[in-house]
């Protein structure tokens, strides 16, 4: 009798590929999303399918003997120790291809809600005030400004595309990529100073932490704005609510935050950021689409299915860690 996967979904999956999982005899499948993640719980599991709110670092990690992977169902995989995983032999996946249109989506959504000042005078819309006199004049066009993109991964050149339809100019900073149809490649520094708008798109990383300070603020175009559909912690939040309170940039649209969600962090400080006129926040929202969803839960159970085909449980991790899969996309 081959062997029974025991497969979990910790932040819940989309119905259609729980089904799948549920009627393919490969996998016994739970959804665990209103579960408690006790490590009792998790301790049984050979594969876990993660979104960001589950955490598994390293005291987790050591307490899971059966575990032989995590899939992270979307992109960026800051919520798994990736050194102790390696460690000891669990392989990671993530699922980059499925919901980096939602996100690139999302960020053009900031972006034009931001410079037309929409959440704000629809909030006192909501209370019967017409606040045209208080928004009209610090609106602004997209058409003709400049687009600077601080990373140009599959969500980056997205939104580098978007942006092109809409006649912005794109220039962008990326370590790895050299070039990109109709967009000019700068330094961080010099992209920065010269950017209407700045997107970011990178993963977080070490080199990554509080990449936007004080200096990065004082360093940008008084009228610029700042997006951030990327991950908390790239920007130090208390050097953007200084930035806003002093006027230094125009304005800043995040959909991720060091805390999430708020109350898990200084609520006195968030309530102060949030309550900025020129601040839009959304609580990540950037790839939580129905297609997107859809399409990184199938394309975790594709690669699960892809990993366990042809082999033994005896193979494990070697025959994981060797798979092409494995790599982490950027």
């Amino acid at each position: 009798m081959s062997k029974i996967w025991k497969v979990g979904a910790c932040d819940g999956l989309a119905s259609q590929v729980a089904e799948k999982f549920h009627s393919d005899a490969q996998f016994d499948f739970t959804d665990l999303k209103n579960e408690e993640k006790t490590v009792e719980l998790l301790s049984t599991y050979d594969f876990l399918i993660l979104r960001s709110a589950t955490q598994i670092k390293e005291d987790f990690l050591t307490q899971l003997p059966n575990l032989k992977g995590i899939i992270r169902a979307g992109v960026g995989v800051d919520n798994i120790d990736l050194n102790q995983s390696s460690a000891l032999g669990v392989a990671v996946w993530n699922a980059p291809s499925g919901n980096f249109q939602s996100a690139a989506e999302h960020s053009i959504a900031l972006m034009m809600s931001m410079m037309r000042n929409s959440p704000q005078s629809s909030s006192d819309a909501r209370t019967l005030k017409w606040s045209k006199k208080e928004w009209a004049s610090s609106g602004r066009m997209i058409q003709g400004k400049t687009l600077g993109l601080v990373g140009l991964g599959n969500i980056g050149q997205r939104v580098a595309r978007i942006a092109q339809a809409l006649e912005m100019s794109v220039q962008f900073f990326d370590p790895v990529v050299e070039s990109f149809a109709g967009a000019k490649k700068l330094s961080f520094e010099e992209v920065i100073k010269s950017s209407d708008v700045i997107s970011i798109h990178v993963p977080l990383i070490e080199a990554t932490k509080n990449l936007f300070t004080d200096q990065e603020f004082s360093s940008m175009k008084s009228d610029a704005f700042l997006i951030n559909v990327s991950r908390g912690g790239i920007v130090c939040e208390k050097s953007l609510l200084a930035a806003l309170m002093e006027g230094q940039i125009s304005g800043a649209a995040f959909d991720v935050f060091e805390s999430e969600p708020f109350d898990k962090g200084d609520t006195d400080f968030y309530e102060r950021l949030l309550a900025h006129p020129r601040f839009i926040g959304t609580p990540h929202l950037g790839a939580s689409t129905q297609e997107g969803q859809l399409a990184v839960a199938e394309e975790c159970y594709s690669k699960l299915k892809r990993a366990l085909n042809g082999s033994s449980a005896e193979d494990w991790p070697k025959t994981l860690n060797n798979l092409e899969i494995c790599r982490l996309d950027s």
